[in-house]
């Protein structure tokens, strides 16, 4: 998505903005039907968390996590746990077991 779309004119408006083009940019992959759902979590600073409902394989779901304006991670349930398929790691090199735990009670719920 291109930069330039979405600019503020006020001071401080930048972040704002920034978020906004992050937001639309993982909107542009909404499917109907499928689980689609958001929430706010701390990676580095506060961003918008959006969980997808992806392609099925080999009959599991599998969902990918998203912010920063790209797909960070995807999991799938297999034996009543989540697992990764693609690790989620925080600021520090380091698994985000948080935000894990967290897709995966949003998960259980909407299930």
């Amino acid at each position: 998505m291109n930069d330039d779309v979405f600019k503020g004119e006020l001071p401080g408006s930048r972040a704002y903005s920034e978020a906004i083009a992050q937001d639309m940019s993982i909107m542009a992959f909404y499917q109907p039907g499928k689980i689609f759902r958001n929430f706010r979590h701390v990676v580095k600073k506060e961003v918008n968390v959006w969980v997808q409902e992806s392609n099925e394989e080999n009959e599991l779901a599998t969902f990918s996590v998203h912010y920063f304006g790209r797909c960070q991670f995807w999991l799938h349930k297999i034996e009543g746990e989540w697992e990764l398929i693609l690790p989620a790691v925080n600021e520090n090199g380091q698994d985000d077991a948080e935000l894990v735990r967290r897709v995966g009670y949003l998960l259980d719920s909407l299930l």
